[in-house]
């Protein structure tokens, strides 16, 4: 069984989002009691987590009166990350994708685009931003689930998506131990 740093058992979504790296978990996590917490563990690579679950597209993108929506993440500098694969023809997509991104460089913050698929040329449904800040100043392995509200411009008040997003903050991964 996993279990948090309080001895909790994990949620479901947690055991999900592990389960899906191809990892040792027990390099993540210390015990439970913290009793062989071992600070070499966490020394190396620093990681987070982002699983994209879900999304709510607003407004019918095609003729059809829905959408093929997937979703890309990028860092502060525009450079992608990662994107999610596209679901046909639907306003409410899910997924089942984990990512593991590496924070040697300094991430300040990832914007969420969500595009909708074409045969010429893809449509912006729109985009939010995450500040990565407000992980940063929470304790070790902490979980983030969030909605992030997109719009087509910056400054519009009605948001024309809502991405679904699960951060499991920074871990140290030392692939060695």
């Amino acid at each position: 069984m996993l279990l948090s740093t309080t001895g909790k058992a994990l949620s479901l979504t947690s055991k999900l989002l592990f389960q899906k790296l191809k990892m040792d978990v027990n390099s993540l996590i210390p015990t439970s009691d913290n009793s062989d917490y071992d600070e070499k563990k966490f020394v190396g690579r620093k990681i987070l987590l982002i699983s994209i679950t879900r999304a709510t597209v607003f407004d019918a993108y095609d003729s059809n009166g829905l959408a093929d929506p997937y979703v890309r993440v990028k860092n502060n500098e525009g450079k992608l990350l990662f994107s999610t694969p596209v679901v046909s023809k639907t306003l409410e997509p899910k997924w089942t994708e984990t990512y593991e991104i590496s924070l040697q460089d300094t991430v300040d913050s990832l914007t969420i685009e969500i595009l909708d698929k074409d045969m010429l040329v893809d449509d912006f449904i729109g985009k939010g931003t995450f500040d990565y800040y407000q992980i940063r100043k929470e304790p070790l392995r902490y979980k983030l689930e969030k909605d992030i509200l997109t719009y087509k411009k910056d400054g519009d008040h009605d948001p024309s998506a809502s991405v679904h997003v699960t951060i499991i903050e920074p871990c140290y991964y030392n692939p060695d131990i």
